[in-house]
């Protein structure tokens, strides 16, 4: 039951933040001890919640950031 309902106040978060457009906070909560793209595609629970989040994060970063910003984010791209 405790993992149902950490996986509940996750999926709510994340969901708020979506709807706050805070895409930062929001990449912070998901991509934590170095998770990658490659690792959030590993497991079903991960593939199927937090995939669309962090892809929407990682673009709506990308696009909103500076040059520089978007340069050194280049872990989408590697994972694409």
């Amino acid at each position: 039951i405790l993992e149902l309902e950490h996986q509940f106040w996750i999926q709510s978060m994340l969901n708020c933040c979506n709807q706050l457009n805070n895409w930062t906070i929001m990449s912070k909560h998901i991509f934590i001890d170095n998770t990658t793209f490659y690792r959030l595609w590993s497991n079903a629970y991960q593939l199927n919640y937090l995939i669309p989040y962090a892809i929407r994060t990682k673009l709506k970063l990308l696009i909103s950031g500076t040059e520089q910003e978007q340069l050194e984010e280049n872990d989408l791209c590697q994972f694409c």
